[in-house]
């Protein structure tokens, strides 16, 4: 997934801030908990106040992160 998601991030670069943390740290275990994810790879997009807009836990095709992104990003 992470050539996927590297790709992305240089499409969005500008508009779409991308993440990405080590299921094995506890801080990346404290967000799985925070957005109630349970299991690995996942996928968070949140809104500037943290809100959960979408996720999704397991592997995701690319056009779908691509749908999410643009369902749930402002476009300018």
């Amino acid at each position: 997934m992470e050539p996927i998601v590297n790709g992305l991030s240089k499409e969005y670069a500008g508009r779409v801030v991308f993440e990405s943390r080590n299921a094995d740290e506890e801080a990346a275990r404290r967000s799985a908990d925070a957005y109630g994810l349970r299991g690995h790879p996942a996928y968070v997009i949140a809104a500037p106040s943290g809100a959960r807009l979408w996720s999704r836990v397991g592997l995701v095709e690319e056009d779908v992160l691509r749908t999410a992104i643009e369902e749930h990003t402002v476009h300018e």
